[in-house]
């Protein structure tokens, strides 16, 4: 079942890149005005084309997907929910290549698997572990800032107000960064 997941999953990122290109490729002129964003996935990154190679016709690149129960020890992936084949330096490398030549690149955090807002939220009074490791690394990698993806089904009125909480802690934490959300 999995293989056929990780197969959807690369057909639907193809379409998704063609989608982008085509339309940008009817409307060269109104291109250099429009935001052009696309996720890399990296559970695909063994099976994908580097980062850096992501075309050039992308504002924006999301790196997906972060845990918002965040750790980070600084020298691996371990904590952060990201599964890249390379090791962070690789990575921090392709970033620094992706915004030399004029794209941002975010962090997104959560998506379907990841859903543990809890913790990030209890740090609302003051900033605890999971926002100090989240801002050092975004800062760290050299990312433009971060991307909430929050996918919840049944979410009961406790759970979006972690959830608002869980913001409001990220948006204090990266001030000077860009927040979107999802």
């Amino acid at each position: 079942m999995f293989s056929i997941f990780r197969s959807s999953s690369r057909r639907l990122l193809q379409l998704s890149t063609l989608v982008v290109v085509f339309s940008a490729m009817a409307s060269r002129g109104e291109a250099e005005q429009r935001d052009f964003v696309g996720y890399y996935p990296s559970w695909l990154a063994a099976e994908a084309k580097p980062l850096v190679v992501t075309s050039p016709l992308y504002s924006h690149v999301v790196v997906a997907f972060a845990r918002p129960d965040f750790s980070w020890d600084g020298q691996s992936w371990s904590g952060t929910g990201l599964q890249f084949a390379a090791p962070p330096s690789v990575i921090k490398t392709e970033i620094r290549a992706l915004r030399a030549r004029g794209t941002r690149v975010l962090l997104a955090v959560g998506g379907a698997t990841y859903l543990n807002w809890a913790p990030l939220a209890a740090e609302r009074d003051k900033p605890g572990a999971i926002t100090t490791a989240l801002t050092r690394f975004v800062s760290a990698m050299g990312f433009d800032g971060i991307d909430v993806d929050y996918e919840r089904d049944g979410a009961t009125p406790e759970v979006v107000a972690q959830y608002c909480t869980a913001i409001a802690v990220l948006r204090q934490a990266t001030k000077d960064k860009l927040l979107s959300l999802a």
